[in-house]
């Protein structure tokens, strides 16, 4: 058994009925594509809806329209939407990022009925979803070998590091104190800056339903600093969407990626790392930018210094001839060069 992964950060393989209740920032629904299973005919069908349960009895002339037949389209109907209630309870379990993942024909202009995708077709059309090419599957699974692979978190970043660039592992640690409200702050528009780079959320969107959902995840509810913390959390998205820096950020750009996470393995441990955003100019110049929530607006030139290694460590990740190294002023939606 690997060791890797017993940690918090792990990654949970349920059936959808065993989900509900449960919440994940990250969920992925695989085989939408597959249909659901019909039961065989049923020999004795009835009706509960009534005040008296109603039996009926299959008969052998299937073509006359029965009491047994009218029982199983209404149980039929009933499966149906305990189906779509099914399909509500797995979507729902999603709080920042959800993944619908379904095989389908191009060539047909519908799916399957009694699929899961079939509930989904309309919104599937409008969003245009990205396609996956898979890999050719074994068509003699004699051949087939099995094998224990380790699941990375997102990418895994081991032999295509070259020798003159491997990386050295240390801990980060910076001489800036922060206070718990300037941690809690940054952890708010953190959520807000993946979920609108991720189109979870936009303008229009209403601001107090995303800072009341936060206030319960930080249990803030008896916090003595909330207004000064909402304050600040409102300060800083409207920088965001309002300054000349912080327009950068509401754009998309090549290879964008919001909190990006990678893992590296190194000396049988393997450790994470979460890259606040990402991108490409032009194909070959990277942004790597990491935001950063200072009250104060003094010395910040001096202050994104204490970032230089943690930056540093990034930029070893990608090959990229030109990169650059930004970090973003939260409170002063300023974009600072490293």
């Amino acid at each position: 058994v690997s060791s890797y992964g017993l940690g918090e950060k792990t990654v949970s393989f349920l059936t959808i009925h065993k989900s509900k209740g449960l919440e994940f920032d990250h969920v992925i629904i695989p085989g939408l594509n597959k249909l659901n299973r019909n039961p065989a005919k049923s020999l004795i069908n009835y009706d509960s809806s009534t005040k008296g349960s109603i039996f009926s009895i299959l008969k052998n002339d299937s073509k006359k329209f029965s009491l047994h037949g009218y029982h199983g389209l209404k149980n039929k109907s009933k499966d149906f939407n305990e189906l779509k209630r099914v399909l509500y309870v797995a979507c729902t379990r999603a709080k920042s990022q959800l993944d619908l993942i379904a095989q389908v024909d191009e060539i047909l202009t519908k799916p399957k009925k009694n699929s899961l995708i079939d509930f989904l077709w309309n919104d599937f059309k409008t969003i245009k979803p990205i396609k996956i090419k898979s890999k050719k599957a074994l068509k003699n699974f004699g051949t087939f070998k099995p094998r224990h692979i380790q699941l990375p978190i997102c990418e895994m970043k081991d032999d295509e590091i070259t020798p003159e660039k491997k990386i050295k592992l240390e801990q980060f640690n910076f001489k800036k104190e922060y206070s718990n409200n300037e941690i809690i702050t940054g952890i708010i528009i953190h959520k807000y800056l993946e979920l609108f780079h991720a189109k979870s959320i936009s303008l229009s969107f209403n601001l107090k339903i995303f800072l009341d959902q936060m206030i319960k995840e930080q249990n803030l509810e008896n916090n003595n600093s909330i207004n000064i913390i909402m304050k600040n959390v409102e300060t800083s998205i409207d920088r965001l969407h309002n300054s000349k820096d912080g327009s950068i950020l509401t754009k998309q750009y090549i290879n964008d990626q919001s909190e990006y996470k990678i893992s590296y393995q190194h000396d049988d441990q393997l450790h994470h790392y979460r890259i606040d955003r990402t991108f490409l100019i032009n194909h070959d110049e990277r942004w790597i930018i990491d935001y950063k929530f200072h009250n104060n607006d003094d010395n910040l030139k001096n202050i994104i210094q204490t970032y230089s290694k943690q930056l540093d460590k990034y930029a070893d990740f990608f090959n990229e001839p030109i990169i650059r190294k930004k970090v973003y002023f939260l409170k002063q939606g300023k974009l600072l060069d490293l």
